[in-house]
Formats: structure tokens, C-alpha cells, sequence
């Protein structure tokens, strides 16, 4: 993800809310998916964070 601040902007554990736009970038000389951030909202932990 790529992020407007700096990712020390947020504590560990920190749950956020995302909007951004997906695209390809070259890290590492591979092609990666990555979300181009435009709007980072914090938001509270869920009753069941690790639901899956």
C-alpha cells in the first residue's frame, strides 16, 4: 500500500479504513499490486477482528 504520511503515522495494531486506487508498481524488480491510498480513516478494532 502506498501511503500519503509515513507508515509510522500509525501505532502498531492500528485498524484503518482504506480508499485508494489499485495499480501496479516494480519493487524489488517484480511487478506488485498495490493500493495507491487517498483517504486513510482510523477505525475502531471489530468484535471479531480475525474473522474468517
Amino acid at each position: 500500500m502506498k501511503l500519503p504520511e509515513s507508515r509510522n503515522a500509525y501505532k502498531p495494531d492500528t485498524w484503518i479504513q482504506v480508499k485508494g486506487t489499485m495499480m501496479t508498481e516494480t519493487l524489488q524488480d517484480k511487478r506488485q499490486l498495490v493500493i495507491d491510498a487517498s483517504e486513510i480513516e482510523t477505525v475502531p478494532e471489530p468484535d471479531n477482528p480475525y474473522y474468517y
